[in-house]
């Protein structure tokens, strides 16, 4: 285990840590950074995050936050057949066209039985800077996706 170090005031006067470059508002989101979503099962998150998504892509704003410039978007769906992601995008969007947001469904594909080289080199190649993976556990190995409580 990593001891913890102590640094005093004057130190972290000194060193401060790397600039924050914000996607969404301030700190809603930011590079490098993470956000989960998670509430009651049919509350509408993948419709916010799929709008969040759109948001990014776009470069307009979400929910009042300013988005700062429109950035390539990787929206990685295990919930939903390609027919029913692209429903519930012309339902929403019907007017909006967007070569910014790359959007992919996957049933029964876990994160893991894909090599992680590959999976950063494709999101490389396609200069991603957010990805959304929705939902998180359908992704993983021995998760509890099939549990009825998730």
């Amino acid at each position: 285990m990593k001891d913890f170090i102590f640094h005093t005031a004057e130190w972290y006067r000194a060193n401060p840590p790397p600039t924050v470059v914000p996607l969404i508002g301030p700190y809603l989101l930011v590079e490098e950074g993470a956000m989960i979503v998670f509430g009651l099962p049919e509350a509408g998150k993948s419709y916010l995050v799929l709008q969040m998504a759109t948001c990014l892509a776009s470069g307009s704003d979400f929910l009042y936050f300013p988005v700062r410039e429109a950035v390539n978007v990787a929206y990685l769906q295990g919930e939903l057949s390609q027919a029913e992601l692209q429903k519930r995008w012309d339902c929403n969007f019907p007017d909006v066209a967007l070569k910014r947001l790359h959007m992919c469904t996957e049933f029964g594909k876990t994160l893991d039985s894909i090599s992680p080289n590959t999976f950063i080199e494709h999101l490389n190649s396609l200069e991603i800077r957010a990805l959304i993976i929705d939902p998180v556990h359908e992704f993983m190995s021995g998760s509890a996706s099939n549990d009825e409580h998730t």
